[in-house]
């Protein structure tokens, strides 16, 4: 409430960093109740090139939440800019997948018990509507 404002808004943060070609990985809960997933869309929408996972079940948190998945993406993120882009994306089986929009389960072991974790890969060729026709298709 009494917090000072940043120097810059979110919207000049994210033109700046897709100015100086500042790379973007952008990953969100889907039942995050604060930040939901539309803004990561809108986001989506700015800097297309990012690519966006949406890890579910997650919330606000989801580095706490599913720390494995999240480890899995951002290490296979960062190899894939490191090998400029001769290593797929995770969840990606070769790099002409990179427009699609694909989901799939991960599993991990977390104290002993099995977990599954979907993540939803949105790519360069994301529509809003076509995100809100396969929502509809998913349910």
């Amino acid at each position: 409430m009494f917090a000072p404002r940043g120097e810059l808004s979110f919207r000049e943060a994210l033109s700046r960093c897709h100015m100086n070609n500042v790379p973007l990985c952008l990953m969100y809960g889907k039942e995050d109740p604060w930040v939901k997933p539309i803004w990561g869309l809108q986001v989506k929408k700015q800097v297309p090139e990012a690519p966006y996972y949406e890890i579910s079940p997650a919330g606000h948190c989801p580095h706490d939440e599913v720390p494995e998945v999240v480890n899995y993406l951002l290490r296979g993120w960062i190899k894939s800019l490191e090998s400029q882009g001769s290593v797929s994306l995770p969840l990606l089986d070769d790099a002409d997948g990179i427009e699609d929009d694909i989901a799939k389960d991960l599993e991990f072991i977390r104290e002993g018990s099995k977990i599954t974790v979907r993540v939803r890969f949105l790519g360069s060729s994301f529509s809003f509507w076509n995100r809100i026709i396969s929502q509809i298709k998913s349910q």
